[in-house]
């Protein structure tokens, strides 16, 4: 796949790359709030510099990995992934999620990427996952999950808020609440299963499956 991120510079690549760097311990949470056991491959689409495959990875050592990204971000990361034990447990693939998925993993995930896409682009790559999802398979969108309505502003809430301003100045993308992105889902032929918080996290892990 030719990976339009690595050839035009632009806010995407910029907002990815300021994901690039998670580490293991970092992504730990995240790890812990969703069983991985009984997966057998598990795919991190745009997944920048592979901190959160690499968690998973190293607590489920059974699963095998694909990290999908811009051409310079999946490279990095195989070179870390090399220095940590885990690059034969991982394929590494250059591609934009615009274009194609890749098939066969039990579980997709798409983490702090929809938020930097409009409704029609997140949808796009929604339906480009919900093509190559097999029965039995799940997505997990791992996002900031607004509240429907705001009674009142405190300090979090705040960030939040602007959080959301700044996606739509910077890429046209936004945050999203849980009525939003259920309605996203199901135009995309998923529907949610659950969605749980995550401690130490401003983000949500948010389940789905295709609708039956």
């Amino acid at each position: 796949m030719k990976s339009r991120w690595s050839v035009t510079p632009d806010a995407q690549a910029i907002f990815h790359q300021a994901f690039a760097e998670s580490t293991v311990a970092s992504m730990s949470p995240f790890v812990a709030a969703h069983d991985f056991s009984k997966d057998r491959v598990v795919a991190d689409l745009g997944g920048g510099g592979g901190g959160l495959l690499a968690a998973i990875l190293t607590a489920n050592p059974h699963v095998r990995g694909i990290l999908v990204d811009r051409s310079q971000a999946v490279s990095s990361a195989a070179t870390k992934f090399q220095s940590i034990g885990l690059a034969d447990q991982c394929e590494f693939l250059a591609g934009d999620l615009l274009d194609t998925i890749p098939q066969g993993p039990d579980t997709y995930i798409l983490q702090s990427v929809l938020h930097g896409y409009d409704d029609n682009n997140a949808h796009r790559i929604l339906k480009n996952c919900r093509a190559v999802t097999k029965p039995g398979g799940r997505l997990l969108i791992i996002e900031v999950v607004l509240p429907t309505t705001v009674a009142s502003v405190d300090p979090d809430m705040e960030k939040l808020l602007m959080a959301d301003i700044n996606m739509l100045a910077v890429t046209g993308g936004r945050e999203r609440s849980q009525a939003e992105w259920s309605s996203l889902l199901s135009s995309a032929g998923y529907q949610v299963n659950w969605i749980v918080s995550v401690p130490e996290s401003t983000a949500s892990i948010i389940e789905s499956v295709p609708c039956e």
